[in-house]
């Protein structure tokens, strides 16, 4: 008999409806960044995704459902406490964590980032983006363009 084996895809940060705790979390009820993605885009051109049941998780524009999926899928619900990529993926791997880790809503605290700072500096890294404000990816990202931004993280040898 052959191996059995599942292939799991994760579309890191790419969320499908708020968990039960959204509030907690200073999250809105209608978070759903997948369907806001798809609304912005007026669609996506993911056939695969599509046949695999991505259209069959909700109602989202310009993504087709299908009857005959070629794999299962889902919306998982966390067990877990917390709102990070880190806790999903550590619950994927069976730990359920009781605690949720710091969030920071309005910026990593000072003190963090000198720390951070600090120990890459005493390594001889290039740092960049320390202490930025929380929105400063979105705007600089619309201000110098996707290409530009990748550049600036591809040589980059420490980002905070």
């Amino acid at each position: 008999m052959g191996k059995r084996r599942a292939i799991i895809v994760v579309i890191d940060s790419m969320g499908c409806g708020a968990m039960p705790d959204y509030a907690d979390f200073g999250d809105i009820a209608e978070c759903n960044t997948f369907k806001n993605v798809c609304h912005f885009n007026k669609g996506l051109d993911i056939p695969v995704l599509e046949a695999m049941g991505i259209g069959n998780l909700g109602d989202y524009e310009g993504v087709n459902k299908t009857s005959t999926p070629i794999a299962q899928y889902g919306i998982l619900r966390e067990k877990s406490k917390g709102k990070d990529t880190t806790t999903g993926h550590w619950e994927i791997a069976g730990l359920v964590s009781e605690k949720p880790f710091a969030t920071f809503p309005e910026g990593f605290p000072k003190e963090l980032i000198d720390s951070v700072v600090g120990y890459a500096k005493d390594k001889g890294l290039t740092v960049i983006g320390a202490g930025i404000a929380p929105d400063w990816c979105d705007i600089r990202l619309t201000d110098i363009g996707p290409k530009a931004w990748i550049g600036m993280f591809r040589d980059a040898e420490f980002v905070v």
